[in-house]
């Protein structure tokens, strides 16, 4: 179990040590930390089963550990500042772009898992939401890392292309609208962060925020599909995600003030950390052979749910956010 641990901390600080120091924000280190080890997993395929055990349990204890943390980046006064129209588009456009990739995924012939996790990524927050629900279906490695393969591609698409078409002139939208929009469809926190400071503080503040609640909403739809899983497999007894729970409670401390800043900053970092040990843990156990056996069909899905994000959450702006 050691030397998988080892491996997967490894992947986790390159990654970090690489992109702070090129001074890169278009990905983020639990991207780069899948990237590198999906490129081992490929070159040394018959070296890595003797890691499993330690990469297990950083894809799964640490993973869990990594998204209940990941509630001390938002607190419950910023989600009440919104306003209603924000609060329900957020809800809006995670309930049918998850139920409607759901639907579409199963017609395009994605096995139920596979679906679910392109869904999720497309819909809460990209590979944060993936490497959650992943945890509570206990899918194979290789399904999480298809879906956050198609949140990263479409991801950076929408994060090059909304502030190009706001600066051009064509979105018609008012700074914080545009911040609404970005904020409510595009898939990464990152994608988020970048697209929004590229037009000023105002739609970046709103953007953030308004994809933190996206992020909140993960919650509720860990534990509806965690029934949902255990019913349908005749489970007898449904297993509630306990880092969801503990994810609240995250944003409770964060809301309260309690926490010095420098602390905070670090916990914050310590958390990216450790979701980028989940993902190199991910990376490392991806078999590309059923890898291609579905990526074709999961791009298809989410190449659908982006048209519907980007579209259906213009027309959501306008009808919910007219000022």
């Amino acid at each position: 179990m050691f030397f998988g641990i080892i491996a997967s901390m490894a992947l986790a600080l390159s990654s970090m040590v690489i992109l702070a120091f090129f001074g890169a924000t278009l990905i983020s280190p639990l991207v780069l930390a899948l990237v590198q080890g999906m490129a081992i997993s490929m070159m040394f395929p018959r070296v890595l089963p003797s890691l499993s055990l330690g990469l297990a349990f950083s894809g799964k204890v640490v993973l869990r550990i990594g998204v209940a943390l990941y509630g001390l980046r938002i607190t419950f006064e910023e989600i009440a500042q919104l306003g209603l129209g924000p609060l329900a588009q957020a809800i809006i456009v995670v309930v049918v772009v998850f139920l409607g990739g759901a639907w579409i995924g199963r017609r395009l012939g994605l096995d139920r898992e596979s679906a679910l996790l392109v869904s999720c990524g497309s819909a809460v927050c990209g590979v944060a939401a993936v490497l959650a629900l992943e945890s509570v279906l206990k899918s194979q490695p290789h399904k999480s890392s298809v879906a956050v393969s198609t949140v990263v591609v479409f991801g950076l698409l929408g994060m090059v292309l909304y502030p190009m078409l706001y600066q051009a002139g064509l979105s018609g939208l008012s700074p914080f609208q545009e911040g609404i929009y970005i904020g409510a469809t595009l898939h990464e926190v990152a994608n988020v962060v970048v697209a929004g400071s590229a037009l000023g503080d105002e739609v970046a503040k709103n953007a953030v925020v308004i994809k933190m609640v996206r992020v909140l909403l993960l919650i509720p739809l860990l534990i509806g599909v965690s029934l949902f899983v255990g019913v349908g497999d005749g489970r007898k007894k449904i297993a509630i995600p306990w880092f969801a729970i503990w994810f609240i409670g995250c944003i409770g401390v964060r809301s309260s003030g309690i926490l010095p800043g420098t602390l905070l900053d670090a916990m914050i970092h310590g958390d990216t950390f450790l979701l980028s040990m989940a993902m190199g843990a991910l990376g490392l156990q991806t078999d590309f052979s059923k890898f291609r056996g579905i990526g074709g069909a999961a791009f298809m899905l989410a190449g659908i749910l982006f048209v519907l994000l980007s579209v259906g959450g213009y027309s959501l702006t306008w009808l919910l956010n007219p000022r």
